[in-house]
């Protein structure tokens, strides 16, 4: 079956974002904004928070063994 609209997966991120609040279906919206954005950036948020952790550590614990 042909479809006669775009899905929500082919419009453009500046389109999810300005339809977020006109349209009904925000879950949707909301879901592929999560997808693309949120999603990719998790994993090197994690590793910098990990790293500032370290990084930041005040009591030096097991310092010998990060630096070998």
């Amino acid at each position: 079956e042909i479809t006669k609209y775009t899905k929500i997966a082919e419009q453009s991120t500046l389109w999810l974002f300005k339809n977020y609040k006109l349209r009904n279906n925000n879950k949707d919206i909301l879901e592929e904004i999560h997808k693309r954005i949120v999603k990719p950036l998790f994993i090197p948020f994690v590793a910098f928070l990990c790293c500032f952790l370290l990084y930041t550590n005040n009591e030096k614990i097991n310092l010998p063994f990060f630096l070998n």
